[in-house]
């Protein structure tokens, strides 16, 4: 089964700088997998150690929530969500803060700095 995966322009450095990439999966969770066999290192920016998406991301499929719901109350289920031939997924980074707050140093990948972070 052929999914696009739209990827956001921070993580298109794995990509070649692809917007767009197609890959094979059933549901999410096979797509992400696939997505970082194809393309080494962008899985780890992507989920946790135990393969859960990062919170500061989302997955949604053909524009809606994967997670249909909170995905605070059912962690991982997003990740089950089957998919269809044809679908595509967006990686949606999650962004929030304001002007209140100076960075007073740079972040490295995975840091915060402030209410900021850098993926």
């Amino acid at each position: 089964m052929s999914v696009k995966v739209r990827i956001h322009p921070l993580l298109r450095e794995f990509t070649g700088g692809q917007e767009v990439v197609e890959v094979a999966g059933m549901n999410i969770g096979e797509c992400l997998e696939n997505l970082g066999i194809r393309f080494p290192g962008i899985k780890q920016r992507l989920c946790d150690k135990q393969g859960q998406v990062l919170g500061h991301l989302q997955i949604n499929i053909n524009s809606e929530d994967s997670y249909q719901g909170d995905p605070w109350a059912s962690q991982g289920a997003g990740l089950a969500r089957t998919v269809n031939d044809g679908d595509e997924l967006t990686i949606v980074a999650i962004v929030a803060g304001g002007g209140k707050y100076r960075v007073t140093h740079r972040a490295t990948r995975g840091q915060r700095c402030g209410n900021y972070l850098r993926l």
